[in-house]
């Protein structure tokens, strides 16, 4: 067969009639541009989809700059930085390619580009068509998600050891940085700085907020305070009847020391929760905290178990203790003179049997002298009035008998010192004061300004006591869209909501054992429940020096209301890391554990909620990871 093919190609060559060599040649190119052209069509395709996931993947590359707040970052730009990437994943000089447009949408965080691909042709260029062009397009869009992150950041006194605060600032800067992309602002970004001690200061621009207390219509108004020098009557109120005591008139009668923005715990349940406060609810009604004037304790003791920081008899105070005397006669004594006594009796100076004459007791009120019992007090007593140690005895003598006057002037108990109203009018005082354990640092409600949230977190200051359910409230509170502080989003899949709870110690509520007469408050320092006698942590049954409950038991109340707090919090969307520096004890360990939202695997990352470590410079790492992770959190494909 080939033979005989060949043959007729020789015979074809040797014919000399023209026209159809002609024909043929035209034909020959048509029929070689046709089927060369499925060949080109198979290069175009294959150039066009390199193309195409070339300008997907400079899109997807790209969309993240969506958000820049820089200038630069125009649709100039954009095409700029795409034909880069394009042409470098193409990899081919003959083809040409070119991002002719960008279409940059922030609010949906779109970017669409447009590009133009030409590529050359081998066999369909003999037909006149030397390259085919291609329009292509790529749409990436990733819609960023509000961010609001709440730091809750311990600053009590134990964070001034091994540069603790030092590093906490340090770490906490650099998770706002890597939050804020490095940026001055961005507008899905909001940061809160909640700085903790015993209580959190919300500053004193909220003294006539909506949401705190002005007129002490709350329940636990009336602790610690009292008007008739008698623990042993009930508070009427001041004045007299109207059942409340405002403490923002006290701190308007003192001379010098004003309210410094911290706030009570509310009264239980509220205090875990984020119930809207309501003045029909006073409850829910927030107060500024009013450390009470601990006793002054005389001779007798060395040390008030409270602060003491003013007089117990200054202000307006008028009333003065009671005096009793006692008067005892014997008779039938063997000798006269002034003797020792002892159990009634004389000692070898007196018949043990002589006969009691007589044995009478009054009260001697001085000017404006308080109403005392009719009986005399025991000694030490701390239920009414206490004896301060000190009596004078006379004794005088007629023959066989012997009289002995006994004069003791009784003080008001510790309670009352405590409680006294007047004290406070037109006082002044140094230190702390009513004002207690307030930090300096002033909590800072969501922002998306960086720089002043950096500033925040470099005014802390290492000082006070640790009360890690007071800063997980606030936190919780920074983050909600209603009072007291409402500049969160609502809560909706559009806003991740975080908290950041970090602390280097435990619930520190400065509670302690009963032990009458020395401290029958069970406190060293007025705490954000009060003092513990006023029993807003544990309602115990029996009187309070006689309690059965240990401090003990009042810190695991403290925990429990913490892990409260959080589970409201978490209840409500928001999740939580907890971090402890040199956590104590197992018990913190475990609070802080319940506290922090459960681990979970977050694009492929498993994110574990609960850090600890023990050296403060690992506090940038942990900062680091978790603003690293939540960076990633606000972007949903």
């Amino acid at each position: 067969m080939l033979h005989r093919f060949k043959d007729l190609l020789k015979r074809f060559q040797r014919d000399e009639r023209g026209a159809f060599l002609v024909l043929f040649g035209v034909l020959a190119i048509v029929l070689i541009a046709t089927s060369g052209a499925v060949v080109d069509f198979t290069q175009i395709e294959q150039a066009r989809t390199r193309a195409q996931n070339a300008l997907d993947s400079a899109a997807l590359g790209l969309q993240p700059h969506v958000f820049d707040t820089s200038p630069v970052r125009n649709e100039e730009w954009f095409v700029t930085q795409a034909n880069l990437l394009l042409r470098e994943q193409l990899g081919n000089p003959s083809v040409t390619s070119e991002v002719t447009g960008a279409t940059v949408n922030v609010r949906d965080g779109q970017l669409i580009l447009r590009a133009r691909l030409t590529v050359p042709t081998n066999f369909v260029a003999l037909v006149g068509v030397p390259n085919v062009s291609a329009g292509l397009t790529a749409e990436a869009t990733r819609k960023r998600l509000n961010l609001e992150v709440a730091m809750v950041l311990d600053n009590s006194g134990s964070m001034l050891w091994y540069s603790r605060m030092t590093e906490l600032i340090k770490a906490a800067r650099l998770a706002t940085d890597i939050l804020f992309d490095y940026q001055a602002t961005q507008p899905n970004v909001f940061m809160s700085v909640i700085p903790f001690t015993s209580f959190v200061n919300v500053g004193t621009d909220n003294r006539t907020a909506s949401w705190m207390s002005q007129t002490g219509a709350s329940s636990v108004s009336m602790q610690n305070f009292d008007n008739d020098d008698r623990e042993d009557t009930p508070f009427t109120g001041i004045p007299a009847g109207s059942g409340r005591v405002n403490r923002w008139t006290l701190y308007d009668e003192f001379n010098n020391r004003p309210w410094t923005g911290c706030v009570d715990a509310r009264v239980s349940p509220y205090d875990t929760t984020d119930e809207v406060p309501n003045n029909a609810v006073p409850d829910t009604m927030f107060q500024p905290v009013f450390a009470p004037d601990g006793p002054d304790m005389g001779v007798r003791w060395n040390n008030s178990p409270v602060p003491s920081y003013i007089s117990d008899t200054g202000g307006t105070c008028t009333r003065v203790a009671p005096v009793w005397v006692e008067t005892l006669r014997k008779s039938n004594c063997t000798t006269s003179g002034n003797w020792g006594w002892s159990t009634g009796d004389y000692y070898n100076n007196c018949n043990r049997t002589a006969s009691l004459v007589s044995r009478t007791f009054k009260k001697v009120d001085g000017t404006n002298a308080a109403t005392a019992p009719a009986t005399k007090p025991a000694d030490n007593s701390v239920d009414s009035y206490y004896n301060t140690g000190y009596c004078a005895y006379t004794y005088s003598s007629s023959g066989n008998n012997i009289t002995r006057v006994e004069t003791c002037t009784y003080d008001f108990s510790q309670r009352e010192k405590l409680e006294r109203y007047c004290k406070y009018k037109g006082t002044s005082f140094s230190g702390d004061g009513a004002r207690a354990d307030c930090p300096t640092t002033v909590l800072l409600p969501l922002t998306n300004n960086r720089d002043t949230i950096k500033t925040r977190i470099g005014d802390m200051k290492a000082e006070g006591a640790t009360n890690i359910e007071q800063g997980s409230i606030w936190g919780f509170h920074a983050l909600s869209p209603t009072e007291p502080l409402t500049q969160g989003k609502s809560y909706d899949e559009a806003t991740s909501k975080i908290l950041i709870i970090m602390t280097d110690g435990e619930n520190n509520v400065n509670y302690t054992d009963y032990n009458a007469p020395y401290n029958p408050f069970g406190v060293t320092d007025y705490m954000a429940w009060g003092l513990r006698y006023n029993k807003r942590l544990l309602t115990e049954a029996t009187t309070p020096k006689d309690s059965a409950a240990n401090s003990t038991q009042v810190i695991a109340e403290v925990n429990r209301r913490t892990v409260a707090a959080c589970t409201n919090a978490k209840a409500r969307g928001i999740k939580i890391y907890t971090i402890g520096l040199s956590v104590p004890n197992q018990t913190t360990t475990d609070m802080l554990n319940a506290c922090a939202s459960p681990d979970e695997v977050i694009n492929g990352q498993t994110v574990d909620y609960s850090q600890f470590t023990t050296d403060s410079t690992q506090l940038t790492a942990i900062f680091r990871k978790i603003a690293e992770q939540l960076s990633e959190l606000r972007l949903a494909q």
